[in-house]
């Protein structure tokens, strides 16, 4: 049990605690509209129910973000094959037990050395944390917060007493922790430094070969397991991990400056930016800072036994700093790029991927504030009113805050900070009322220094609370706004899936925005066409899709079948253009300069024509035909594929062909009973050695000519 530190009349257990936090995550998951986070949160979940043919999806919605989060990305198909249609509601009870297994390990990694109560006032904090938002949201977050709370407790359980077992299973969870999200890198290099620091304050002579060594076991186990498991899960087997580190995507940001940006001027925008998350993590975890840096230099300065409990508060300091320190300067280089390329990421604080880095900072918090000496108790309040001071001067005056972008410093939004998006607070000047009321009780506190303990408690509980307040004051209005889209988008994929009516285009504008939502819920990796209302839309825009959700009023020039009528979405079946008369014939060019969007389960058109990717890929005909036909193909197959024949149905006519391993003609006839538009390839694309894509049968020309008609 753990006494409340504002008297002896409250008491609350762990088990307790966790029992009421998965109550009121469970609870909102149950009521919360889908999704939150609009594109960011779609990218992720198409990526993830569609990540064995991401080319197809990439080149249905160019706009789409390439990200290689390939691990995530399966854990993401996985749990959709589990829950299908209930997935959301699924995914964030996955997310609950993941944040309540971080709230546990957290407990044990800290509660043997700084004590239960303190420890459960830490894991209460944990729970409080805006960042909890995440939960509810289809992205990696959570999944690295739970990672980074069990490699603490690798590192200050684990190699403060077995080092090298706990440097193979550091590489471990850092390689996997990457492969979900590549920002965790910068949990890498925290691991590096951590090791260095703490080898030289436990060893003094020799920490450079044991250090050297230890970080090189560290290395080695990520490496192999990042290159194992990229491998098994994209078929791509390679030494070099770039892709797996999400360079192909991030690379843009985090290269250096080139072009009319200097080097210079980047590393100043990066120390702005590093300088301002600064401030706000002092702000909040100010002792917990203050604690650790002593703690870090005492280490450093006096001998310590690996075994004592010492060696574990110094690992706990060293850990902590090396992870914020290098997270704020990774995110700070990041936006520092992000910046310079576009104009909408600037001054911004992207503190969700601090999510890993302040994992440890609650759990130490009110261990530190009760260490602090009395005689340094006016220079930690000091510190604090500086850091409050300087972020509401310059934080709050230069930071566009977004609940998306960093929840924790979202306790402090006010009305100045709306920007350009239509969020009407419900607590519009709570940010202020905080920032006097946190400013109050520091002066108070300046002259009782009694109430210290007390003071920090309520100070870092007011900002975690109203943190908590504004979060879902956002997340409420949030979800009511985009209720009506989600809910009728939603509709419209059931009755789409119940009619397997092939593929389509949603045509909508916003594409970051209400149309991301429309997306998510259709579901359907359809092709997004961005277009204002009351535009032309024609055949040509549209081709290859079987059918079309508009979003709005549009001037449709091309022969539809109205489906469903949910104002302002409607849901249209594409008719065709007619019939192929006898003696008509149609040509199709599958080479590169050939239209794309009327071909389903190939590869990307290459000069000479294309290969199949899928088992039953699908060509989609201008027009339907029907009775006589006489086909034409031109083609071949893998040497692998030459054994069984290759299958052609048109309607339900199927017609078998021996494919060569090299470039043949083929030709043959079929009779057709009722009218189609689709031709289906069938074989069983394999992926050859060396080779980054499935291939199956390697297509030219093909051509439909009608004999007659029944």
């Amino acid at each position: 049990m753990i006494v409340n530190p504002f008297g002896d009349r409250f008491s609350i257990s762990l088990p307790y605690l966790l029992l009421i936090a998965a109550m009121l995550f469970f609870g909102f998951s149950v009521v919360a509209g889908t999704p939150i986070f609009a594109s960011d949160e779609y990218v992720y979940f198409i990526s993830g129910k569609f990540s064995s043919d991401l080319q197809m999806i990439h080149e249905r919605d160019p706009s789409l973000q390439q990200l290689t989060n390939v691990l995530y990305f399966s854990i993401v198909r996985f749990f959709y094959n589990v829950f299908n249609e209930q997935f959301v509601i699924g995914y964030r009870l996955v997310h609950i037990a993941e944040y309540l297994t971080a709230a546990v390990v957290l407990f044990k990694t800290v509660s043997p050395t700084l004590g239960r109560n303190y420890s459960v006032l830490g894991v209460c904090a944990f729970l409080l944390l805006p960042s909890q938002i995440y939960i509810y949201a289809v992205m990696p977050e959570v999944e690295l917060v739970l990672l980074s709370s069990i490699l603490g407790y690798v590192m200050v359980r684990g190699y403060t007493s077995r080092p090298y077992l706990a440097c193979v299973l550091a590489g471990v969870l850092v390689a996997v922790a990457i492969l979900i999200k590549p920002h965790a890198l910068a949990i890498m290099l925290a691991v590096i430094g951590a090791i260095a620091v703490y080898r030289i304050s436990i060893d003094k002579i020799g920490y450079l070969k044991r250090s050297a060594f230890h970080v090189l076991i560290f290395i080695v186990f990520a490496y192999l397991t990042t290159v194992l498991i990229w491998g098994m899960l994209s078929g791509v087997w390679s030494f070099n991990p770039s892709n797996a580190l999400g360079l192909s995507f991030y690379g843009q940001y985090i290269e250096p400056a080139s072009g009319k940006v200097t080097l210079l001027g980047k590393i100043i925008l990066f120390g702005l930016y590093f300088s301002l998350h600064a401030v706000v993590i002092c702000m909040v975890f100010a002792p917990v800072i203050y604690w650790a840096v002593a703690g870090t230099f005492r280490g450093l300065s006096r001998p310590a036994d690996s075994l004592s409990s010492e060696s574990a508060k110094l690992m706990l300091a060293v850990f902590a700093l090396a992870l914020i320190g290098v997270h704020v300067a990774m995110t700070a280089w990041f936006t520092a790029g992000a910046a310079l390329l576009k104009d909408s990421e600037a001054f911004r604080l992207h503190g969700r991927y601090l999510g890993p880095a302040i994992v440890l900072l609650p759990g130490l918090y009110f261990y530190a504030v009760a260490q602090c000496p009395e005689k340094n108790r006016k220079l930690m309040l000091g510190i604090s009113l500086l850091a409050v001071v300087l972020s509401l001067f310059l934080v709050n005056g230069l930071i566009k805050i977004y609940p998306w972008d960093n929840p924790l410093l979202f306790a402090f939004f006010n009305s100045k900070n709306w920007y350009l998006w239509n969020y009407n607070s419900q607590f519009g000047h709570w940010g202020y009322v905080l920032y006097a009321g946190l400013l109050a009780g520091i002066v108070y506190c300046v002259s009782r220094t009694r109430l210290f303990f007390r003071g920090y408690t309520i100070f870092l509980f007011a900002i975690l609370v109203v943190g908590l307040l504004q979060n879902y004051s956002w997340l409420v209005k949030h979800l009511s706004n985009n209720k009506d889209v989600s809910s009728k988008t939603r509709v419209l994929g059931q009755l789409i899936n119940a009619g397997d009516y092939g593929d389509g285009v949603l045509v909508s504008q916003e594409r970051f925005g209400r149309e991301s939502y429309a997306l998510f819920n259709l579901g359907k990796a359809v092709r997004p066409l961005d277009r204002l209302p009351g535009s032309v839309i024609t055949g040509q825009d549209i081709a290859g899709a079987d059918w079309l959700v508009v979003d709005g009023d549009y001037d449709l020039q091309m022969k539809t079948t109205l489906i469903a009528d949910l104002k302002p979405l409607r849901f249209y079946l594409i008719e065709s253009e007619g019939t192929l008369a006898a003696g008509e014939k149609i040509s199709i060019d599958l080479k590169k300069a050939g239209n794309r969007s009327v071909f389903r389960g190939f590869n990307e058109a290459e000069e000479w024509g294309v290969w199949t990717s899928e088992r039953e890929a699908s060509i989609k005909l201008s027009k339907e035909v029907s009775g006589k036909l006489k086909v034409k193909i031109s083609g071949w197959a893998l040497k692998e594929n030459t054994v069984e024949p290759v299958e052609i149905r048109i309607g339900g006519t199927v017609t078998p062909i021996k494919m060569s391993d090299v470039r043949e003609d083929y030709e043959f006839s079929v009779d057709v009973k009722e009218p189609t538009q689709h031709i289906l390839v069938s074989s069983k694309p394999l992926k050859p050695l060396g080779s980054t894509r499935a291939l199956g049968v390697a297509l030219s020309s093909l051509s439909v000519e009608v004999i007659s008609v029944h």
